[in-house]
């Protein structure tokens, strides 16, 4: 599917996708579907589309189709399925309504036959519905899972994840939250527009089966589902998504205009286990670093990292804003055996791969807080060669910060993990079948989307940054073999063209490694020296009206070091990144062999005399170093709340992901535990200066933008013999605006 029809479909899928009334049960699965029939259609693979593969062919209106699938303890010898489960025919099937307490309410009226390959198609009179409220429960071997009857792609599967969604999703609401998700279907707007979160239990029924989780083998569904709970990315993303089905109706906001074109800047830490790389162990840990890149495709066209909001109100359906994305990544990879070998692998190796989202749509709450639910689609690399894989990853829930709000969106500001697995893949292009996994890995990711311009001119830039970043450099030949670097400081223009604008740099750092030996250090560092830091346009090749290819400078920047490119499309020596519309703020993807890979974001410094306080979301990435282990956070909903005086108040919450040095060996993301730290901030009073808070063990170093709605903060901290490095960025919720 060409990259390029995302937003096409994206707009198909909400016009088929919507309905209101008592059950909502209207519009959806109202065209049939005539593509040919697959007896496993769990067990494909196929690019540009998720995990959760679609068995909805030859349905007529008003139908679903009933997939089950259940544990191997269930049904040993069953043709097994995705997820290490068995493909199933249930002894028995019953429809009923439901609520949050998960009584039978009494059964629905729904016709059913079978279909050439045995399974269970259901005719719901009224359609398929949008509240979570009509259960489909399967009898297998006398164990009952169930599942819910809203699903976007009206292949309804019940399996351990539906029935946990069942008992911790709908199961988790009060009255009150019941309720509330009801009125969002059940009230239009005055103009007859439903909020998205009217949709939102449709999307969370259907994309938590693109959760790619391995039930245990002997796993009894009481075990599964205990199994399913233990993963924070699977529990935070439907807590997150049953949460935004509760918002009242008229509460969601949209983009202002219709489309907003955005330079996306992106920076992934990956850490995992490999069976790839064979070296003396089945099983080595794994650092990764991800990088937006520029990819090439034919007639010398580009494709480069980006996002696109669309304002979908005007359709007559939903008050949403679309999104699409689409960022080709570069990536950088180090095996650690625990025989102590080290295998480096260059992105070359691993070609460029491509992170981008299904079609979807996004609320926007409070002015400024973008939330959504979003899966991304498989990719596949090395096609034809002796070893075919399928990059397959897990959804996860954006809670972004818009710069500038929905009335003058200047970008969207977000950080959040995505597990992916790396599948060998058997069969043939347009045909592939689920092979062994050979790769599992979790990815902390930053992504700095800024609007782009028609033609950005270098000299909106602002005479002084206030700047913070966060890099990591990979290395089997040298010492140390894992470093991470932040530094904090600014940028004083020095001088200034039409083309080009210098900097001087003043910054102080942090630095935490491994030795080859495994050693493990933590020291103040010092950037490399540079005696000018040169920002200048790097110009884009974007489509013509005649369709061909025109240059044009849209807010992408190349960053470098004492002297300027020739060419404005070569590689710059320290960084490739984008600057917001105003100037106002700027980010860089770094790859330079002084700071490794990473992120560096630049903001203009708010006027001074005016002190900080309010409450702010928290979120970013922190890697740790023991001498044990290595360690991944991704901070989720974390908050940060500052008083008068600057008294400090934060409370940790995320995610934790750890690999074990000894057999290399991954611990999947467990609940990031911590309790409330009271931090005293320094600079809070005045803030044009650098703000630092700190208690005992913890301390955050950085600024805030102009706006005073966002802090980009540098993270340290020593917890016993670990030492921790990371970048974290708060966004002032709107209630706390002043």
């Amino acid at each position: 599917m060409p990259r390029r029809l995302t937003i096409i479909i994206m707009t198909g899928l909400l016009i088929t996708g919507c309905g209101g009334g008592d059950d909502a049960i209207k519009d959806a699965g109202s065209q049939p579907n005539s593509f040919p029939g697959n007896k496993n259609p769990a067990n494909g693979f196929s690019e540009q589309s998720t995990g959760d593969s679609s068995n909805n062919s030859g349905l007529e209106q008003n139908e679903i189709r009933v997939t089950v699938e259940v544990p191997g303890s269930l049904a040993p010898d069953a043709e097994r399925s995705r997820r290490n489960l068995r493909l199933v025919q249930p002894d028995s099937l019953r429809v009923y309504r439901t609520n949050h307490t998960l009584n039978d309410l009494g059964s629905v009226d729904v016709t059913r036959r079978t279909d050439d390959d045995g399974f269970t198609v259901l005719k719901l009179p009224n359609g398929q519905p949008l509240a979570p409220n009509i259960v489909i429960e399967a009898t297998v071997n006398g164990q009952t899972l169930r599942g819910l009857a809203t699903d976007t792609d009206r292949d309804v599967k019940i399996n351990p994840f539906s029935e946990f969604l069942v008992r911790d999703g709908l199961g988790g609401y009060s009255q009150s939250d019941y309720q509330a998700a009801l009125d969002c279907i059940n009230n239009n707007t005055d103009d007859g527009i439903l909020c998205l979160n009217a949709v939102a239990w449709r999307t969370l029924s259907d994309q938590i089966h693109d959760f790619e989780i391995a039930i245990a083998d002997n796993a009894t569904l009481s075990s599964a589902i205990t199994q399913l709970r233990e993963r924070s990315d699977l529990t935070r993303y439907v807590d997150d998504m049953a949460q935004l089905a509760t918002l009242p109706p008229g509460s969601g906001e949209t983009i202002d205009g219709e489309n907003v074109n955005m330079n996306a800047v992106f920076f992934g830490l990956e850490l995992g286990s490999t069976q790839l790389i064979a070296s003396g162990s089945n099983q080595a840990g794994q650092w990764g670093l991800l990088r937006g890149a520029e990819e090439s495709i034919s007639d010398g066209a580009r494709v480069y990292p980006s996002k696109t909001f669309t304002n979908f109100s005007g359709s007559g359906i939903l008050n949403i804003t679309g999104i699409s994305t689409d960022i080709p990544y570069e990536r950088t990879t180090l095996a650690n055996f625990p025989s102590g070998n080290l295998d480096y692998r260059a992105p070359e190796f691993w070609t460029v791969n491509t992170h981008s989202t299904s079609p979807g749509g996004a609320t926007i709450e409070g002015q400024s807080r973008l939330r959504a639910g979003r899966s991304l689609f498989q990719s596949i690399t090395g096609e034809g060669s002796s070893q075919t894989l399928g990059w397959t990853r897990n959804p996860f829930p954006l809670d972004g910060h818009l710069l500038g709000g929905k009335s003058n969106t200047r970008g969207l500001v977000a950080s959040y993990l995505s597990g992916t697995k790396a599948i060998e893949l058997g069969g043939h292009s347009g045909d592939y079948t689920r092979l062994a996994t050979q790769e599992e890995s979790f990815s902390g990711i930053f992504d700095i989307s800024l609007a782009q311009s028609e033609d950005f001119a270098v000299t909106t830039l602002k005479e002084e940054y206030r700047v913070v970043s966060l890099s990591a450099q990979l290395s089997e030949e040298s010492s140390p073999r894992f470093r991470a670097d932040s530094y904090v400081g600014n940028w004083s223009r020095q001088s200034g063209t039409n083309t080009e604008q210098t900097y001087k740099q003043t910054a102080t750092g942090r630095r935490i490694s491994r030795a080859i030996d495994g050693t493990i250090s933590a020291n103040d560092a010092v950037p490399a020296g540079r005696t000018g830091i040169i920002v200048s346009n790097r110009t884009s090749l974007v489509n013509d009206s005649e369709g061909g290819l025109k240059e044009q400078d849209t807010g992408r920047l190349n960053l470098d070091s004492n002297s300027s490119l020739g060419n404005d499309l070569e590689q710059p020596s320290l960084a490739i990144g984008a600057a917001s519309p105003d100037g106002g703020v700027l980010a860089f993807t770094l790859d330079n062999p002084g700071d490794g890979t990473g992120l560096l974001m630049a903001v203009k410094p708010p006027a001074t005399g005016k002190e900080i306080t309010g409450t702010f979301q928290v979120q970013g990435v922190i890697t740790g170093l023991s001498q044990d282990e290595n360690r991944l956070q991704q901070w989720q909903n974390a908050q940060l709340a500052i008083v008068a005086g600057g008294a400090t108040t934060l409370t940790p919450s995320g995610h934790d992901v750890s690999q074990s040095l000894a057999d290399g060996s991954l611990d999947t993301p467990s609940e990031l535990a911590g309790n409330s730290l009271n931090l005293t901030c320094n600079g809070c009073d005045d803030s044009s200066g650098q703000l630092q808070f700190t208690s005992s063990d913890v301390t955050l170093t950085g600024y805030s933008n102009a706006g005073e709605d966002v802090m980009v903060l540098q993270y340290r901290q020593t917890v016993g013999n670990e030492e921790r490095l990371g970048l974290l960025l708060a966004y002032r919720r709107q209630e706390s605006a002043r």
